[in-house]
């Protein structure tokens, strides 16, 4: 992995990382702040949905048409999602429309609601992104949308999952991969640290899980570890792969959107279904 020194800082100076270090701040405070509200509530409509899925999941069919409607209606650019983040990281666009704030917020909430699968990592990095990219047109810096989206994402992300260094080091890398930025790490971290905080204050669940379990160190099990990074690996980029392949065939063979959405949730409907029939017929045989 490449590492850029501050001395390979492309034209910023210390007073640049001065400036950014207190604007970090700012942005740490206003992120923590929709990353509350948006998880604050993504939890209560999860809970909701769960004493009420006989009359909520059979409606998913009727959410997924709203939201393609929402998107094709006021989405605009801002449809592109993360594809949009990392064009405008990459200088391939000059614009993240603040109009995706809202649009990916409320449509998340309609997924999750009806029992719908989506992330809410890649939710939170647009959020962060899109906040921290709308102050980068103020700050006369070279590379400020590359610098100003890294601080966002960061932010989204230790944000909503008050994981500030794993949040810092994922934005450090994610619109370079294979460098890390040394430069901004400690505006970054700032930034991340304060959203992280702030969501915390304002009575977001931290998303956790306890592993009772202890683990040993030795050669056999880092083997195993390393084994499983590497099956890991492969299996992720098989299924992006497939995952591009897939969805290029199925845009060609049907281009309305709509028919795209019905197609997915059939799907989602008739494997839910089998994996609910082999639970079923599984437990009968055991319990016989």
């Amino acid at each position: 992995m490449k590492v850029r020194q501050l001395s390979d800082s492309q034209g910023l100076s210390y007073l640049h990382l001065v400036m950014l270090s207190l604007y970090a701040i700012l942005l740490g405070v206003l992120v923590g702040l929709i990353d509350a509200v948006f998880g604050r509530v993504l939890i209560g409509l999860s809970e909701f949905r769960d004493h009420h899925l006989f009359y909520l999941v059979p409606a998913l069919p009727l959410a997924g048409l709203l939201i393609v409607y929402l998107y094709q209606k006021f989405g605009g650019k801002a449809a592109q999602g993360m594809g949009l983040i990392f064009k405008v990281g990459h200088n391939e666009e000059d614009q993240v429309p603040l109009r995706l704030i809202p649009l990916v917020t409320v449509t998340t909430w309609l997924t999750h609601l009806f029992g719908g699968s989506a992330g809410r990592e890649g939710v939170a990095v647009q959020l962060g992104a899109t906040v921290s990219h709308a102050f980068s047109h103020y700050f006369k810096l070279p590379n400020a949308s590359h610098i100003f989206l890294t601080m966002g994402m960061a932010a989204g992300f230790g944000g909503l999952f008050q994981t500030p260094i794993a949040a810092t080091f994922f934005a450090l890398e994610v619109l370079t991969l294979g460098q890390l930025s040394l430069p901004i790490l400690v505006p970054t971290l700032i930034a991340s640290f304060v959203a992280s905080t702030t969501s915390h204050l304002l009575g977001l669940e931290k998303f956790s899980h306890l592993v009772s379990e202890s683990l040993t160190i030795d050669l056999g099990t880092f083997m195993k570890l390393a084994l499983l990074g590497l099956a890991f690996g492969i299996a992720r980029n098989l299924f992006a792969y497939l995952l591009s392949l897939a969805k290029k065939k199925v845009a060609s063979l049907l281009p309305n959107p709509y028919y795209r959405v019905l197609l997915d949730i059939y799907c989602l409907s008739t494997f839910c279904g089998t994996l609910l029939v082999l639970i079923i017929g599984s437990s009968v045989w055991i319990h016989h």
